[in-house]
């Protein structure tokens, strides 16, 4: 007599292969993990990079536009308040009302780009920055060029800004 044995269970041959599948997909997905990982820090790292540029742009645009007056050095930045007129509303990189002959100096310390308005300290106004060019551009502009630190190799470069000195052109050229 021919005996039929039932089976019950995985053979061997069986359990190998859903081992060797199983082992492909956790491999598979600790991969897709670590390049996930790797994009969230470029991005968290282009965050701060923007925040800070978005800041130094913000405060340097609003000295600019209103100054009279630019000295730039290739580290630093310096901008006078002239001709101001009584009612004028002007405010400094920190927020403090101007007077003419006042003064915001910018300049680039351990990283940081700091703003002095001659109202105490100098005070950081962004981070992580590793380097700034500041040059002018004839009367009435100023290039500041700034490298955020940590940034994919794409904006090693640096970050190029155009300001103009908007009050000073409209003294000048525009009123009579």
């Amino acid at each position: 007599m021919n005996s039929v044995r039932n089976h019950n269970g995985f053979s061997l041959i069986e359990l190998m292969i859903a081992m060797v599948l199983g082992l492909v997909i956790v491999l598979g997905t600790a991969s897709f993990y670590s390049t996930l990982k790797g994009t969230i820090l470029t991005a968290n790292k282009l965050e701060i990079a923007q925040e800070n540029l978005r800041s130094v742009y913000q405060l340097v645009a609003r000295s600019l536009h209103q100054a009279d007056s630019v000295s730039a050095t290739p580290q630093s930045l310096t901008v006078t308040y002239n001709n101001l007129q009584t009612g004028d509303v002007v405010l400094s990189c920190l927020g403090h009302s101007r007077s003419n002959g006042d003064q915001d100096v910018f300049t680039l310390q351990n990283n940081n780009v700091l703003c002095r308005d001659g109202n105490g300290a100098a005070q950081v106004i962004a981070t992580h920055i590793a380097s700034m060019a500041v040059s002018t551009l004839g009367s009435y502009g100023v290039q500041l060029t700034l490298t955020p630190q940590d940034v994919p190799t794409s904006l090693s470069s640096g970050i190029t800004m155009q300001f103009a000195l908007r009050q000073k052109y409209i003294k000048d050229k525009v009123t009579p």
